[in-house]
């Protein structure tokens, strides 16, 4: 529960910076360029399947069993397979973010149909890598959760 309401404060401070940056001048036009499902979809999406195919497929479901249990006694090679799981899963939305941020600048640049609008095309183009900053964040909370709850004693 504490986990689940951490992620919650997560997104809620995230939520007071964006309008912290735009000090009330704050329109819902600028969420739409926040929240772009194509970006969330890009990085999220690759990296599960990635990570999913890299590590062994019990690995998935044991890491969401083990983020949210409170069993003391869990077998550690369960712990290690989650916790390669949700690095895996970090690191590869964290080069992705990184790799189709660099690509939707460079296609924001080539484009000539920008019409003036380059800081906001490439303000757009960023997004894949916030992203997965975002999901690093969680998925590297999470790891550690399972660390510190199931490995320590």
């Amino acid at each position: 529960m504490t986990f689940a309401f951490s992620i919650l404060v997560f997104f809620l401070f995230t939520t007071i910076d964006i309008i912290g940056v735009f000090q009330g001048n704050l329109k819902f036009d600028v969420f739409r360029f926040f929240v772009s499902l194509p970006s969330i979809a890009v990085v999220v999406i690759p990296a599960f399947f990635l990570a999913w195919s890299t590590t062994s497929r019990s690995s998935f479901k044991s890491c969401f069993i083990l983020i949210f249990s409170y069993k003391n006694k869990v077998d550690r090679s369960k712990v290690a397979e989650s916790c390669q799981f949700l690095k895996v899963f970090g690191n590869l939305g964290l080069l992705l973010g990184g790799f189709y941020t660099i690509s939707g600048t460079i296609f924001s640049l080539i484009n000539d149909d920008f019409s003036g609008n380059i800081e906001q095309n490439l303000s757009v183009a960023m997004l894949a890598f916030y992203y997965a900053l975002a999901l690093k964040i969680i998925v590297y909370t999470a790891e550690y959760r399972i660390r510190n709850r199931h490995l320590i004693t």
